[in-house]
C-alpha cells in the first residue's frame, strides 16, 4: 500500500518502506499532484508551479517526461490523463495532509461536543504529524502559498490544543511544549497568552510576567506594534490573580470538565478589559509621517497611504476606503474647472472643492485616527476554516 507525505519533504512509502521518487523536478511534479489529490491538474498549472518563471522550451514534453517517470515509480494506474489534465488517484487515508485536516476537524468536533480529553488527544496527534517545514526543498509561489496554508493550519491546531490542555489543567505539559511552538509561530499571540496562564496556574507568576515582557519585546521590535487584546488581558488577569481561559476565535467554550473544577471562567473576549496599551515610538512616528504625506501631497497620495495601512492591518474596510479616496481624487481633478463659465460651472466648482477637502483634510484626519488613536494591532482571524 502506498502512503504519501507533504508535511516535511515530499515522500512516498510502499508497505512502510521509503520509495525512491526521483530527482527534484520529479518530486515537484508529484507535489503539485498531491496538493490536488484525485483532481485533474492542467499541464499549465504544473509548469507554473515547477518551473515558475523559467519554463522549458517544450513544456508539454517536459511534463510528460516527469509523468512517465512517476508512473514507473508508483505504478501506471496511479497517474491518469483526462481532458482537465493529469490526476493522481491517491487512495483514501494515504496522504498525511488529509489526515492532519481530519484530525483537526475531529478535535474541533470533540471540543465543541464537550469531550475535552478526546479533543486534546486528537489535536496532540495532529501536531505530532507535522514537526518540520512542509514541502521542504521546493521553491516557487505555488509551493510557498501551500506551505503558508499548511503552517497556518498547524498553528491553529496548536492554539486549539493549548486552549484545551489549559481547560484540562495540564499546566506542566503546556509549559514544557509551548516554548517550542512559540519559537515556530512567534507572532501567534494566543499561544503566548496561554503559556503565560499555564505558568501562572503552576505558581510561576514571575515567569508568566517575564513571558509577557518577552512577547511585548518581540512584537515591538519585529512589527512595531504593542501586544494585542488577548495578551493584555492575560497579563491583566495574572496581575489580578484571576486567570482566564483564552478560547480560539469562532469556537464555543468547553463544557466544565468535572464538578469539582473551579467556578467557570469567562472568555477572554468578554469584559472586563485592561487599560489600553501605549503606542510604541515607531507607531507614533509612522502615524505622524502618514498624516504629513496626506497634507503635503495635497491629498494626491492619501489613497496610497490608506492602501498601505490596509495591507499592514489586513483590513478589507481600509482597502475599501483607499478606493473611496482614489475616486474622490479623480472627482476633484476632473470636476475643478480650468476656466470660468459653462452651464454647470458653479456645480462643478462645489463638487470639486468638497472632493478636495475630503481628500486632503478628511484623509489626514482619518489616517491620524487609524494610526494614533484607534488600536493599531488587531489579532488575525483564522479565515480558512479546516
Amino acid at each position: 500500500m502506498l502512503r504519501f507525505g507533504l508535511l516535511d519533504e515530499v515522500r512516498v512509502w510502499r508497505d512502510g518502506e521509503p520509495l525512491d521518487i526521483g530527482p527534484p523536478k520529479q518530486r515537484a511534479v508529484l507535489a503539485v499532484l498531491l496538493l490536488e489529490p484525485r483532481r485533474p491538474v492542467s499541464v499549465a498549472r504544473i509548469v507554473d508551479a515547477v518551473w515558475a518563471d523559467a519554463p522549458p522550451a517544450n513544456s508539454v514534453n517536459a511534463v510528460q517526461k516527469q509523468i512517465v517517470a512517476l508512473r514507473r515509480a508508483l505504478g501506471p494506474a496511479m497517474v491518469t490523463l483526462s481532458d482537465g489534465g493529469y490526476r493522481l488517484d491517491v487512495p483514501a487515508d494515504s496522504l498525511d495532509t488529509e489526515e492532519l485536516t481530519a484530525l483537526i476537524r475531529a478535535g474541533v468536533d470533540a471540543r465543541s461536543g464537550g469531550s475535552p480529553e478526546e479533543a486534546e488527544r486528537l489535536l496532540s496527534k495532529a501536531l505530532a504529524h507535522s514537526r518540520s517545514e512542509p514541502l521542504a526543498g521546493l521553491v516557487g509561489p505555488v509551493f510557498e502559498s501551500a506551505r503558508r496554508r499548511l503552517a497556518e493550519q498547524r498553528a491553529y491546531a496548536a492554539e486549539l490544543w493549548a486552549a484545551t490542555a489549559l481547560d484540562l489543567r495540564h499546566h506542566e505539559d503546556l509549559t514544557a511544549r509551548l516554548p517550542e511552538l512559540i519559537v515556530q509561530y512567534p507572532a501567534r499571540e494566543r499561544l503566548r497568552a496561554i503559556y503565560m496562564l499555564a505558568l501562572h496556574r503552576s505558581g510561576r507568576q514571575a515567569e508568566a510576567l517575564t513571558a509577557y515582557q518577552d512577547a511585548r519585546r518581540h512584537l515591538v521590535d519585529e512589527y512595531g506594534v504593542e501586544p494585542g487584546e488577548e495578551l493584555q488581558r492575560a497579563q491583566w488577569e495574572i496581575l489580578r490573580a484571576e486567570p482566564v481561559v483564552p478560547v480560539p476565535a469562532h469556537n464555543p467554550p468547553l463544557v466544565p470538565v468535572a464538578a469539582h473544577n473551579p467556578p467557570p471562567m469567562y472568555d477572554l473576549r468578554q469584559p472586563p478589559y485592561p487599560p489600553a496599551a501605549k503606542r510604541s515610538r515607531k507607531q507614533i512616528v509612522l502615524g505622524i509621517l502618514s498624516v504629513a504625506v496626506c497634507l503635503f501631497s495635497l491629498g494626491l497620495l492619501t489613497w496610497g497611504v490608506v492602501a498601505v495601512l490596509a495591507a499592514i492591518r489586513g483590513s478589507r474596510a481600509l482597502a475599501g476606503m483607499a478606493a473611496v479616496y482614489a475616486v474622490l481624487l479623480v472627482v476633484w481633478l476632473v470636476a475643478m474647472p480650468v476656466e470660468d463659465g459653462g452651464a454647470f460651472y458653479e456645480l462643478r466648482l462645489s463638487v470639486g472643492f468638497i472632493a478636495m477637502l475630503a481628500t486632503i483634510l478628511g484623509g489626514a484626519v482619518h489616517v491620524g485616527l487609524i494610526t494614533l488613536v484607534s488600536p493599531w494591532h488587531e489579532a488575525a482571524d483564522f479565515r480558512r476554516r479546516v
